[in-house]
């Protein structure tokens, strides 16, 4: 065999592997949900074959207890697709708590030592409550803010849900010092409704 049909080999060799990575590559990139978690936080889940929910949300959301009156907010949206007809898609949105060091005051169980809520909107400008002044401060782990939220997207359209969260440490008329200092830190996420 001479040097030029060896060169043809190796080359088209080459050619085949590199067609084949790519079309590997696509391929499981099509299928695989995918996450981004630089600041923005972008999950797809595929609803059905033509739908697919897209959540976009914002950082982590802590709370530091340097003074009553504190808060903090995350402002997130879902987004369905049509490429086809009317379709819908269902889903839940999780509050995940990783640490919470706030304490109750069990001397006045009416006190609220640490407050959340949820908004929604489908214009980003007007906000409705879902969720309003709820007790966060013995919450850990995961907390279900909404289930079976429903989204409905128009043939060949998108629509989009708008969601504003908000946890506040309230000033009360009373000494707070036992929860100075104390801190909360999470971070919101959409999964598809189970069936």
């Amino acid at each position: 065999m001479n040097n030029s049909n060896v060169r043809k080999y190796v080359i088209t060799a080459i050619v085949t592997l590199l067609i084949l990575v790519c079309v590997i590559g696509v391929t499981y990139a099509f299928f695989n949900p995918t996450v981004n978690s630089n600041g923005i936080t972008t999950v797809n889940i595929e609803s059905s074959e033509q739908a697919t929910i897209s959540f976009t949300g914002g950082n982590d959301i802590t709370v530091n207890a340097y003074q009553p009156g504190v808060s903090g907010e995350l402002y997130f949206s879902v987004g369905l697709k049509s490429d086809g007809g009317d379709i819908s898609a269902a889903y839940d949105i999780i509050w995940n708590i990783t640490e919470n060091t706030f304490i109750k005051d069990v001397s006045n169980a009416d006190d609220k030592e640490l407050l959340y809520s949820l908004y929604i909107s489908t214009d980003n400008t007007n906000w409705e409550p879902l969720i309003t002044d709820a007790e966060a401060a013995t919450l850990i782990g995961e907390v279900k803010l909404a289930t079976n939220e429903l989204i409905l997207a128009p043939e060949n359209s998108e629509k989009v849900n708008y969601y504003k969260f908000v946890i506040t440490y309230p000033s009360l008329d009373k000494d707070q010092s036992y929860n100075m200092e104390a801190s909360l830190n999470s971070y919101v996420e959409v999964k598809q409704s189970e069936e």
